[in-house]
């Protein structure tokens, strides 16, 4: 059985063949063929690997978007997002995939997937909303740093403790869907169906910081 990477990889490749390169995304700026070339480039070439990974080298990572962009077509691209990286790597072990890849594919196939009209959030088996409530914490952790209050993330399609993201007062609580919490805490804010509960100035100052890793 394919893992969750695995099965989220395909989803991201046919939603990007199907919506086509000029497609807008969530992420602010991106197309669909900015993606595209961003899971590439994240997969295949070093520099840019090194880019995304240290905030001082970013420039690398643009440089190497730009040159994948320019070296290849949209549906070369999309042929590469769906067969993975190229000889050993890591990702070829399932379980090191559905680590490295498994939350990362699901955020940018509802990147794609939410900024077109109409999007709908999508029927998922418990297993794989089970994997991406585990997620929410390490991606919520960092939010909750930034806004410097306190912080819970609640999780409404099953039975599950709140997760503390950070201690303190005032605080406040994010409850939804593990898929919604998880897209909201990671900077998808205005696509994330989730409602809020506890002190108002905190809720204020979670809606104004600046979410995601």
């Amino acid at each position: 059985m394919p893992g969750r990477a695995r099965v989220e990889r395909h989803l991201l490749a046919a939603t990007l063949e199907e919506v086509g390169p000029d497609a807008p995304t969530l992420c602010e700026g991106w197309t669909a063929l900015d993606m595209a070339a961003h899971v590439v480039c994240r997969e295949r070439t070093l520099r840019a690997g090194l880019g995304l990974a240290v905030p001082r080298l970013h420039a690398m990572a643009d440089l190497a978007l730009i040159a994948t962009k320019r070296d290849h077509t949209f549906a070369e691209l999309v042929a590469k997002v769906a067969a993975g990286p190229r000889g050993p790597h890591p990702s070829r072990l399932r379980p090191l995939d559905d680590l490295m890849n498994g939350m990362e594919f699901f955020i940018h196939v509802e990147d794609v997937r939410r900024a077109q009209p109409g999007a709908q959030p999508r029927e998922l088996d418990a297993g794989t909303r089970d994997f991406l409530w585990r997620s929410v914490k390490l991606v919520g952790l960092v939010g909750a740093r930034r806004a410097g209050v306190g912080l819970r993330a609640r999780r409404t399609d099953a039975a599950a403790a709140p997760k503390r993201l950070r201690t303190g007062e005032p605080a406040a609580t994010i409850a939804g869907p593990a898929p919604e919490l998880l897209l909201y805490l990671s900077g998808r804010r205005d696509a994330a169906r989730v409602e809020w509960e506890g002190d108002p100035a905190a809720i204020a100052a979670v809606q104004s910081a600046r979410l995601g890793l």
